[in-house]
């Protein structure tokens, strides 16, 4: 997936790069189980000894180099000074040393121009940036947390409470889970306010509930989330806080409940370019409040959402959107979702699941638009539910190998859906969906590797503009007409 982000990578690169090379005021050096606080830590056989001690000192322009060792102690936020645009405040490991960091905390960050690279947290405590109290936000601003491990804990890796103009890139989180019961634990979370963040090129594996989670709280506005994977190894192993493989699976056997968990905006919040995999109802007795095996969620007051040339694969539910339970309470999601592609929904016989690619219920203000929906193993899975919605728009997608839900015929849908092309669909295509200009095929004529069409398939030049330039690939629309599916020939 990431090769087919040059674009997007390279405008977010652009934005890093407004950060000018860290132009260093002076260093300081800390090493655990060595060090002595007494050093004047300005040499790296005269270090501190914990970063406790070192964090403090530093002031706009320094950097702080980690020496190998485990650290257990962080200072509190009211103690860091703030570096700026010019003269950012960094923190690193010295050379090739490799060490850990593993305190109880959390690590605050209510201040302004830090950079925190290359860094492991090993079943340690959370990065909280900024911090809220009686209603008031002290912001964390300008900060990058980039190339650092957030692993094997018991707490989260990141708390956004109140943060602008937040980078957090290149980063893996893995093996995060609370180990209690019942408990949620995300990778990321979101919880008070964001503003003009960025979340790219990471990697979230095993995470106990949410990759992401924006919290029913939250107000986020100006969050890209792109060129991230999303994924539950499987067959799944749980491992402990050291990382290995145990067997206690009755307990805590399954994991992850989605991989981004929306639950407000405003918006706009994109989220482009990722891979999401193999997500899985909650099992009995699971450290988490329970999950569907929902690959991206949308709902409580989010809206304002664009899912733009995401791979969905695995997953009980690629996508749900969904409302309040009362059909006559439709909130207007604002969701964009275009050029992504769906493929192969889980094989999954839990009770009352039914997996499904796109699941929108009880909705209002959805666009649909140059999506490819498939499963090559069986036709019997699910594509797509629409149920209780209006102001939809559905157009130029392919639906491949599978089934999809006749809605009740009580209820009132407000869908405008043309120029779909339908194949291999097991049962009736509800009338509603129907467009004068949809195709209905025997083949599609797909390369199923890459998702683009063959010579001579009748999905080219067959959609209708809908005003997106780009296909999954990022490849400019062309010919006289967008071809079906989220793929150009």
């Amino acid at each position: 997936m990431i090769k087919h982000m040059k674009p997007v990578i390279a405008s977010l690169m652009a934005c890093l790069l407004t950060l000018p090379a860290v132009a260093t005021a002076a260093n300081y050096y800390v090493h655990a189980g060595v060090g002595k606080n007494t050093n004047s830590g300005k040499l790296p056989n005269a270090a501190f000894a914990d970063l406790a001690y070192a964090m403090p000192k530093l002031r706009a322009g320094d950097t702080l180099y980690v020496r190998t060792g485990k650290y257990t102690s962080v200072p509190g936020g009211e103690k860091l000074s703030n570096g700026t645009k010019a003269l950012p405040i960094t923190v690193m490991p010295y050379m090739t040393e490799k060490p850990v960091i593993s305190f109880t905390g959390p690590l605050q960050l209510n201040r302004s121009w830090w950079v925190l690279e290359n860094l492991t947290f090993q079943n340690s405590d959370l990065v909280r940036l900024g911090a809220e109290s009686s209603g008031k936000c002290a912001y964390a601003t300008d900060i990058v947390i980039q190339h650092s491990r957030f692993q094997h804990s018991s707490n989260s890796g990141i708390n956004l409470q109140c943060g602008k103009r937040i980078v957090i890139v290149g980063n893996t989180f893995d093996n995060l889970r609370s180990r209690i019961a019942g408990k949620d634990l995300h990778a990321i979370v979101i919880s008070r306010k964001a503003e003009d963040v960025t979340v790219f090129l990471n990697r979230f594996r095993d995470i106990g509930a949410d990759g992401i989670q924006f919290g029913e709280g939250s107000n986020s506005r100006n969050v890209t989330i792109a060129a991230n994977v999303f994924e539950v190894i499987r067959p799944y192993v749980y491992r402990d806080l050291d990382g290995k493989p145990t067997q206690d699976t009755q307990r805590f056997g399954n994991v992850g409940e989605n991989a981004i968990d929306i639950k407000a905006g405003p918006g706009p919040i994109n989220v482009t370019g990722n891979t999401i995999r193999g997500f899985r109802a909650s099992a009995s007795g699971q450290d988490s409040s329970g999950s569907m095996g929902v690959g991206l969620s949308i709902a409580n007051s989010s809206s304002g959402i664009n899912l733009r040339r995401n791979h969905f694969i695995d997953n009980i539910f690629h996508v749900r959107i969904v409302g309040d339970r009362a059909p006559t309470l439709l909130p207007n999601r604002d969701v964009d979702v275009s050029s992504n592609i769906f493929e192969e929904v889980a094989a999954y016989t839990g009770s009352g699941q039914i997996p499904t690619g796109l699941d929108l219920v009880n909705v209002t203000g959805v666009r649909i638009h140059n999506n490819t929906f498939y499963n090559l193993k069986s036709g019997g899975k699910r594509l797509l539910r629409l149920q209780d919605i209006r102001e939809v728009s559905m157009q130029n997608n392919l639906f491949h190998n599978g089934v999809v839900l006749q809605p009740p015929a009580t209820y009132v849908m407000d869908l405008h859906a043309d120029h779909n092309a339908w194949s291999a669909i097991g049962g009736e295509i509800p009338s509603r969906w129907k467009g004068l200009r949809d195709r209905k095929l025997t083949n599609p004529s797909i390369d199923w590797s890459n998702w683009r069409p063959k010579a001579g398939s009748p999905l080219i030049n067959a959609g209708m503009n809908v005003g997106i330039p780009t296909d999954y690939y990022g490849s400019a629309i062309r010919g006289v007409a967008p071809d079906m599916g989220a793929v150009e020939y």
